[in-house]
């Protein structure tokens, strides 16, 4: 058993979804989690619906030239 019965996301500030994600695991929910005595179950790599922020690399700039 886990709190919420589900996996968080502590990747999720490094997510461009992150901040509407529903398993972002935030301070809060550490924080019920910690008031139920209930563990938090988390990723322990990036999920699937994981989006990274897009960065232009110096490389694929210099290809479009």
């Amino acid at each position: 058993m886990s709190y919420r019965d589900m996996t968080f996301c502590g990747f999720y500030k490094g997510c461009v979804n992150g901040n509407t994600c529903d398993r972002a695991l935030t301070l809060n929910v550490r924080r019920a989690a910690k008031a139920a005595g209930i563990p938090v179950a988390r990723f322990v790599d990036p999920p699937e619906c994981f989006n990274k922020p897009f960065s232009p690399s110096v490389e694929s700039a210099e290809s479009n030239e």
